[in-house]
Order: structure tokens, then C-alpha cells, then sequence
């Protein structure tokens, strides 16, 4: 506590005499010269030594000032090293920006060249799969080819030919007739008949309305016919002419068969020829005489009708020879209706000869 009190006097005397000190430089240099030997007699704390006062410590200010330069000499050498660092750094980066602007100016081509390593493989790997996938297809199709040839020598071989012609649903037709109508030949290979020629072959017969090829491997030919069916006649020169549904004319023949005669038809007589269709407006009256022989069925009475006079369009007239009776049907319209009031007059007047109208009323007429 004591050494504490002394330093803080001490400071203070010293601070004093430096006031001092300051206040005597700035006399004038004359007054200086003429007091140098009061100022020599005078008391002089930095060159004195006072007995019982430590003298202020000079060494510790020296030592605090010498770090505090290095300090700070040391802080401006370190921000001359980062500014001449970061000085470089700049103007390096101005230089590379420059070279870059004046290569991308007079070549135009330095983004293609980086990473050309990279991008000759992503080049080339569109190539390689191009070359993998042409070479898969080339493969396949040397594969299909092959086995192509293969099938091909195989089914030429002596094993598929044609040993057997085999005909069903036949019934108007002889089995021969169509055999050779097919224009197929036993020991022709199997693979070599055209199943659409042999059915243009067949359905020259009129009789066949459908024809249905079929290889029986190894070497057999199947053929399914499906025949038309005479359902009507037209006499024809002391004949007859058999017509189906459909109004094609199958067959002209002397026997007479158990079906309608159809009269009065538009169909000149030259034109009635084998595996030919009545004229247009034949068929179209052709179409309202199988609604009266459909009613007729369904009444039990289509085996009565004997003959159709289609010559009218505006009276269809129908002709039952066993029942002695004529029935004038008028227009296609109600048939149904009409062919069931005719059943009732033909059950009512059984055996007796006439005629049936029916006009805006039904009524029978004898005679």
C-alpha cells in the first residue's frame, strides 16, 4: 500500500514537472540563456535521486511503445501481403477473362473443347447402341431368314402332297362333280392350292351357295359345301326352271318338283339361264311372296298353294288347287291378317269351288 501511494505522489510530481518543463521550452531562447544556471539549481526528478521515492519506470514505457510499433508495423506489413495478395488475385482473374473473351472471339469453338473426354463418350454411346441394335436386327432377320428357308424345304417335301379330296354337306351334288369343279390334283403339294380359287372354282355350280377350304395336314383337303335349295319354279318352254329364295335359277329341268309355280314374272325368257338371277323387279315381288308362303307356314296352309301370280303388284294372287279355290290377296300390305282369314274360309267352305277376295272386307264367292 505504501509503494502504491509513493508511485501515485511520484506520478504526480512528475506529471507537474513536465507541465513545467513544457511551459519553461516555450520561453523565448533569451530567457533561457539567462536562467540556464537557476534552471541547473534547480530540483530535477528524472536526474535526481530522492531517498525514500522510486524513480518512474522509463524502461517498461520504452518496452510497451517498441511492441506496440512492432505490433503495428507488423499489422501493415500483413495488409500490404493481403492487398498485393488479393491485388494479383483480381488482375489474375481480369487475365483469364480476357483470354477467355479473346479465344471464345477469334475461335468460337472453346465450349466444344471442354471436357472433350466426356463428350466424345456421350457421342460415341448414341453410335455404339445404334451399331448393338443393328446388330440384334440383323441377327433376327438372319434367324427368321433361316428358319423361313427352313419351313420352306420342309413343306416342299414329298410329305405334303395331296393324297386325299374329302367333300361333306353335299346333298344335290355329286361328290366327283365337285372334286373336279376344285381343280385339285392328287400329288400337287397341299401349300401350293389357293383356297380362294378352289371356292371361285365350286360356286360356278349354282347349286352352291358357300364354300369352306380347309388343310388337313399332312396331305388331305377338306371341303365343306353348303347347297342352295329349290323352294319356287317358273315354267320355262315346256320346263321348268328351279329357283331358291334368292331368286337365283339352279337348274331347268322336264320334272316337275313339289313347290309353288310362280307366274307372271318380268324375266324375259331368254334370260332364264342356269346359275343366273331374276331381273330386279322379279325379286323385289319375289320378297313379298316369301312373307305369304312365311304366314302361310305358320297357318298350315303353304302345302295348299300350288301356284303365285305375281303379275300384279297391287293383287298377289294365290292358287289352291286341291281346295278348288282362287284368293285374290290385293296388296302386300296385312298379310299376315289376310292369310289367316283365308285359312278360316277355306276350313268353313271345304270342297266348294270359288274364289276369295280380299278387299276392304273378306268375302268367298263360289263359282
Amino acid at each position: 500500500m505504501k509503494n502504491k501511494k509513493r508511485n501515485t505522489e511520484l506520478d504526480f510530481l512528475y506529471k507537474d514537472e513536465k507541465t513545467k518543463k513544457q511551459n519553461k521550452k516555450t520561453k523565448s531562447k533569451i530567457k533561457q540563456n539567462t536562467n540556464l544556471n537557476d534552471e541547473q539549481n534547480m530540483f530535477n526528478f528524472d536526474n535526481e535521486i530522492v531517498i525514500g521515492v522510486t524513480k518512474a519506470p522509463q524502461k517498461n514505457k520504452k518496452k510497451k511503445e517498441k511492441q506496440r510499433n512492432t505490433k503495428n508495423r507488423k499489422k501493415k506489413e500483413n495488409d500490404k501481403i493481403q492487398r498485393n495478395k488479393q491485388y494479383k488475385e483480381d488482375l489474375d482473374k481480369k487475365n483469364n477473362e480476357n483470354k477467355v473473351e479473346e479465344i471464345l472471339i477469334t475461335t468460337k469453338v472453346l465450349p466444344k473443347k471442354q471436357n472433350t473426354k466426356k463428350r466424345a463418350d456421350r457421342k460415341s454411346a448414341p453410335k455404339k447402341k445404334k451399331r448393338n441394335i443393328v446388330l440384334i436386327i440383323f441377327k433376327y432377320i438372319f434367324l427368321t431368314g433361316v428358319l423361313i428357308a427352313a419351313g420352306i424345304f420342309f413343306c416342299m417335301s414329298p410329305t405334303f402332297n395331296i393324297t386325299e379330296i374329302k367333300v361333306y354337306g353335299n346333298e344335290k351334288i355329286d361328290t366327283n362333280t365337285i372334286s373336279s369343279l376344285s381343280k385339285i390334283q392328287i400329288g400337287e403339294n397341299i401349300f401350293r392350292t389357293s383356297k380362294k380359287d378352289i371356292q371361285n372354282y365350286i360356286k360356278q355350280e349354282p347349286y352352291v351357295e358357300n364354300v369352306n377350304i380347309r388343310r388337313k395336314l399332312p396331305n388331305i383337303i377338306e371341303i365343306n359345301i353348303q347347297e342352295r335349295k329349290p323352294s319356287y319354279m317358273i315354267e320355262y318352254l315346256n320346263n321348268y326352271a328351279y329357283i331358291n329364295n334368292q331368286g337365283y335359277i339352279l337348274e331347268i329341268s322336264e320334272q316337275k318338283l313339289q313347290t309353288p309355280i310362280i307366274i307372271g314374272i318380268s324375266t324375259q325368257v331368254e334370260q332364264i339361264e342356269q346359275g343366273k338371277r331374276l331381273q330386279q323387279e322379279d325379286l323385289e315381288k319375289l320378297e313379298v311372296v316369301l312373307k305369304i308362303m312365311g304366314a302361310a307356314n305358320a297357318n298350315n296352309l303353304a302345302e295348299s298353294i300350288t301356284r303365285i301370280d305375281i303379275s300384279n303388284k297391287q293383287n298377289y294372287t294365290l292358287i289352291l288347287e286341291e281346295e278348288n279355290k282362287t284368293v285374290h290377296m290385293g296388296d302386300e300390305t296385312g298379310i299376315t291378317d289376310k292369310i289367316r282369314q283365308v285359312k278360316e274360309i277355306v276350313q268353313r267352305e271345304k270342297g266348294v269351288k270359288g274364289e276369295i277376295f280380299i278387299r276392304n272386307r273378306i268375302f268367298f264367292r263360289e263359282g
